[in-house]
């Protein structure tokens, strides 16, 4: 009957449509079969990072104007009377640049020097992490880059040792210099009392030998004349052997005093050259050779520690020493910076033009002479 017909298939369209979530293919679908829509994969795909764009070099152009702005030379002169003044400017404009260079010089070793120190941190902090070996751009700098670490940390530790050892040295030294001090100022006191008693020693010396001498001719001029008698002639003998005993006596003292001052000065002489030697020990000591620790402030930072810190800087790391990395970039951009500025200021310096720099000043100095010669003349006259 077609109305039972009808409703069969209301009841096969309800049937289907209750289990359409559970089997959703259907054999009879006109679409299968059929091709279907590809995505395209630039829809699909994530989008590509952005490459950073090469900066460009600047133009001869633009360069030169950035380098007369620098230098404050000016423009070239375009007459002959105007090179006068700008020979003039070049020369105190040069004074300046070459003062700013130096002051940006000295600034470049200083942060290059931080650099390195940064860096060394850099590594440091690259070994104790495990991670690290697991970056492709990194783990094959890490073992030649440790060895080189090592071998610095046994030459600071050697360094120091020996610092310490000359530190040590040092303190010997002067306290021999010290001691030396303190044991020559007695002697030379003693050097000036035995001099000054020889001194003494001699003036007694010589006084009693004058006297001595007058016994003599006395004792000679009574026997020629005669006119003493045999007590006289005693008493003049006596005197003489009096004065002789006494010149005899003050001979030796003054002998015994002369071997005293003798031996106080080479004692004070042998006690001075230990001084001498001390203070060259001292001095020798406090070398820059033996006094310094020079590994880590003076010599150039090996290559192979340069080329894992440089993967670093350049790979993405993550938190994975963080810190140093920041720290080291800073560094790295300061010192970039500085020589940036060095190299500018070199190129200002030299961005003159010669031809009308050599000009003006032959002018300023032939004005210069003919000034001096009309002074020289108005004085004469």
């Amino acid at each position: 009957m077609p109305g039972s017909s009808s409703c069969a298939s209301c009841h096969a369209r309800v049937a289907g449509a209750a289990h359409e979530d559970e089997d959703d293919f259907d054999p009879f679908d006109p679409m299968v079969g059929a091709e279907l829509p590809v995505l395209d994969a630039e829809i699909i795909a994530p989008p590509p990072k952005p490459t950073p764009k090469a900066v460009e070099a600047p133009s001869p152009q633009v360069q030169a104007a950035r380098l007369r702005q620098v230098a404050g030379y000016g423009l070239p002169p375009d007459s002959f009377l105007a090179s006068v003044p700008y020979a003039a400017s070049v020369w105190f404009k040069r004074r300046e640049l070459k003062a700013r260079l130096a002051e940006v010089t000295a600034r470049e070793r200083v942060l290059s020097r931080a650099l390195d120190k940064r860096r060394r941190e850099l590594a440091t902090a690259l070994f104790s992490e495990d991670e690290a070996a697991a970056i492709p751009s990194l783990s094959p700098l890490l073992s030649p880059a440790r060895s080189v670490h090592d071998r610095e940390s046994e030459r600071a530790d050697e360094e120091q040792a020996r610092a310490q050892s000359a530190a040590a040295a040092r303190g010997a030294a002067q306290e021999a210099i010290d001691s030396a001090a303190r044991d020559v100022m007695p002697l030379r006191d003693e050097e000036t009392r035995t001099s000054r008693a020889l001194e003494a020693a001699k003036g007694e010396l010589a006084r009693s030998q004058a006297a001595l001498r007058r016994a003599e001719i006395e004792l000679r001029n009574a026997a020629q004349t005669g006119t003493l008698d045999a007590e006289g002639q005693a008493s003049l003998e006596a005197t003489r052997e009096s004065r002789q005993a006494e010149v005899n006596l003050l001979a030796g003292r003054v002998k015994e005093r002369s071997q005293a001052l003798g031996a106080a000065r080479r004692e004070l002489a042998a006690r001075v050259g230990r001084q001498a030697a001390a203070e060259e020990e001292a001095r020798r000591m406090a070398s820059p050779s033996n006094s310094t620790l020079r590994m880590q402030t003076s010599t150039e930072l090996d290559p192979a520690l340069v080329a894992l810190t440089d993967a670093a800087l350049t790979a993405e790391l993550g938190a994975l020493a963080a810190g140093p990395v920041s720290v080291c970039k800073d560094a790295r951009d300061a010192l970039t910076s500085a020589r940036n500025e060095q190299s500018l200021l070199r190129d200002a310096e030299k961005s003159f033009e010669p031809e009308a720099f050599r000009r003006g000043a032959a002018i300023l100095g032939a004005g210069v002479l003919l000034i001096t010669i009309a002074m020289l003349v108005a004085i004469l006259r």
